[in-house]
């Protein structure tokens, strides 16, 4: 029980230094994850090419919470290269809400139908 209460503070302290914009003293490793903005990485054998695409903004709360990784989604692409629709495959929910909301205003090479696309993006790796 008391292992829940500690828990449970501090998820809450984390969250109020969060929403108040300020992070947690000597967080070293979340200044270097958001200055590394995430990559993109098209799966072999995408049919499109990027033609504009919007960096991902570093979550706040994934820099409290030391976050890194890399999310995976499928990208429905429209025949004039706009995204229509994205999927997340994997990835923590913190880092593919903001991977989805960048990728959501990219676009893609034009193309004869609409094609879905293997989109990888790698954060503070």
């Amino acid at each position: 029980m008391h292992i829940f209460r500690l828990s449970v503070c501090a998820i809450t302290f984390v969250l109020t230094l969060v929403a108040s914009g300020q992070q947690p003293v000597g967080d070293s490793n979340s200044a270097k994850a958001q200055s590394e903005p995430a990559t993109p990485e098209l799966k072999p054998g995408s049919s499109r090419l990027i033609v504009s695409r919007v960096r991902p903004e570093y979550p706040r709360m994934a820099a409290a919470l030391k976050l890194s990784g890399t999310v995976q989604l499928h990208v429905v692409v429209r025949p004039d290269g706009a995204v229509k629709q994205v999927r997340v495959v994997g990835g923590h929910p913190v880092l593919a809400e903001a991977a989805t909301a960048a990728v959501m205003k990219w676009r893609f090479q034009k193309g004869a139908k609409e094609t879905t696309e293997s989109v990888k993006l790698s954060f503070g790796e």
